[in-house]
């Protein structure tokens, strides 16, 4: 990666041969210091004798100034030689632009040699694989068989903040004002390059145990928590870390009013559940699948199943019936939209306007949609139908438009998770109330942290909600007069339930994604139904505990 192994010597990292500094002297000798003058390059400055006349300082001997002063994080009275200036190119400045506004002068910053002197004074610059960094630049050319293992590493201590054709950008130390680039396709393309050196590399585990000495010190998590052992990518895939559910999953909500349950959930009679395995197996399954146009998946995989938790919540509500009408947000190109067409409803698929989409990185995933033929499934309906029924329009689902009123049923497909923050997507779920009629139905489903009910990711772009969240939220929701369908955390008690699924993640999926490693936390995806305070039409059932 362009970052190439030295030796750690006088407290600093340089290659053999490098300046050192002799005790008491805060500067390198270089030409026009004549505080320094009689010192010279060597393994400890040594003063020339008196008399003796110093050679011209060579441009060698400038690099290795410049660079001891930048592994510092300061910076010499003279300007950085060539080979630590980047080319006169976008996407490298695109890198010193991000960093140079977001770098405090207590950083370290893992980069490449030939990006340092572009970057602000301050952060001290390392190329080492040493130590911990607040910051790690990677050359995604540059990338080889020996930092597979620093790589994984990095997915799982680091955020990537920044991709662009040349360079991934990773912070150790996450911001609630830094992008999501999770979905970018440059960062698909760094994450594809990693499998593809797996697949050529097929090593051992033994192979990466160095490197996972030399690594121990990056990022912030202690690694405890992680295997002792570096895997290749293709050897994790196979593998796949367990699940263990912790303790604070059995605990019953703060508030005793809240209805709640702890039983292995079931699609044939939704409440508020997790995402797990048996549902799969269900024949309800099936039946929901060819109402969405589609057979279900194998191996398992979520998406699917939050569009099946829907359809099922619906209909065991009784509103999957010709003539009602239904919004969506969120939609993106999902089989949604047909799927309630195909039944006889009225349907307004929402997705964020193009400026959302543009800002945010969605515009190059091509998964959301801008017009209503996106969401066309011909198998379900034809196109004349199919255009009746349906249309299109544009929501910042941060500010759903006042006149998105008079709906049955309101639904959005793991959108409101990367709304700007943990509250953002709650007041989206309240504020989707306001779309419904008395009685009308609101079913969503987002993120499940299921490790931790203390620290969870809330990042601009993603964030992943707690127990305490949902059951704080769901008891507000029952306290404004809403009718709150149970909740039931239970996740799951197959084999296929206990296999995280680690990054990064393919887009053709070969193994179970039902749990997925997030950051260092363990996901899942958890539908939440709310019917809107009113009288329910006769005939609407409401399930039970």
């Amino acid at each position: 990666m362009a970052l190439t192994a030295r030796t750690a010597e006088a407290g600093c990292f340089a290659p053999a041969g490098a300046l050192q500094l002799a005790p008491g002297v805060t500067e390198p000798y270089r030409t026009g210091a004549p505080q320094l003058a009689g010192y010279r390059n060597g393994p400890n400055l040594r003063r020339l004798p008196p008399g003796k006349i110093e050679p011209a300082v060579t441009a060698e001997e400038d690099a290795l100034v410049w660079e001891a002063h930048a592994r510092r994080g300061s910076r010499p009275a003279f300007p950085p030689p060539a080979a630590f200036l980047p080319p006169q190119d976008p996407l490298w400045a695109e890198v010193v632009d991000f960093l140079a506004t977001r770098l405090r002068a207590e950083d370290r910053v893992l980069a490449p040699p030939s990006l340092w002197g572009a970057l602000p004074e301050g952060p001290a610059l390392s190329d080492v694989f040493k130590g911990s960094y607040g910051w790690i630049v990677v050359h995604k050319g540059e990338i080889g068989p020996q930092d597979l293992a620093f790589c994984q590493r990095l997915l799982r201590q680091a955020v990537p903040v920044l991709a662009n054709a040349v360079f991934v950008v990773w912070c150790a130390r996450p911001q609630a004002d830094l992008p999501d680039i999770s979905e970018s396709p440059h960062f698909e393309a760094y994450c594809v390059r990693l499998r593809e050196l797996a697949m050529q590399n097929r090593q051992p585990a033994a192979r990466f145990s160095a490197w996972s000495a030399r690594l121990a010190g990056l990022g912030r998590v202690a690694l405890r928590h992680l295997p002792r052992s570096l895997h290749a990518y293709s050897a994790a895939r196979t593998r796949q870390s367990c699940y263990h559910m912790p303790l604070f999953m059995l605990r019953p909500p703060a508030d005793p009013a809240l209805p709640h349950l702890f039983a292995s959930p079931s699609i044939a009679r939704p409440v508020s559940q997790l995402c797990t395995h048996e549902q799969f197996q269900e024949p309800d399954y099936a039946r929901l699948c060819a109402m969405l146009g589609e057979a279900p998946v194998h191996p398992p995989h979520r998406k699917q199943w939050e569009f099946c938790f829907i359809l099922a919540a619906i209909e065991a509500a009784g509103l999957l019936r010709p003539g009602l009408r239904a919004v969506g947000f969120g939609t993106g190109k999902e089989p949604m939209p047909a799927a309630l067409a195909a039944q006889g409803l009225d349907v307004v698929a929402t997705d964020a306007p193009p400026e959302l989409h543009v800002a945010s990185g969605w515009a190059r995933s091509s998964q959301h949609s801008s017009g209503v033929l996106e969401l066309h499934r011909s198998r379900l309906l034809s196109r004349e139908v199919f255009l009746r029924r349906v249309s299109h329009r544009p929501v910042d689902m941060n500010a759903i438009p006042a006149d998105l009123t008079g709906f049955d049923i309101a639904w959005s497909a793991c959108a409101l998770e990367h709304l700007g923050s943990l509250r953002h997507g709650l007041d989206f779920i309240g504020n989707s109330l306001g779309c419904l009629r008395p009685g009308g139905l609101a079913v969503h489903t987002t993120e499940f942290n299921l490790v931790s009910d203390t620290r969870t990711v809330q990042h601009a772009g993603l964030s992943l909600y707690r127990k305490c969240d949902i059951e704080e939220f769901l008891s507000r929701m029952r306290a404004a007069g809403h009718d709150v369908w149970p909740l039931n955390l239970h996740p799951g008690s197959t084999p296929l339930d206990e296999v995280i699924d680690l990054p990064p993640f393919p887009l053709r999926h070969t193994t179970p994604h039902l749990k997925l490693e997030v950051r260092r936390y363990v996901s899942t995806s958890i539908g939440l139904v709310i019917r809107k305070a009113g009288a329910p039409e006769q005939g609407q059932p409401r399930p039970t505990t």
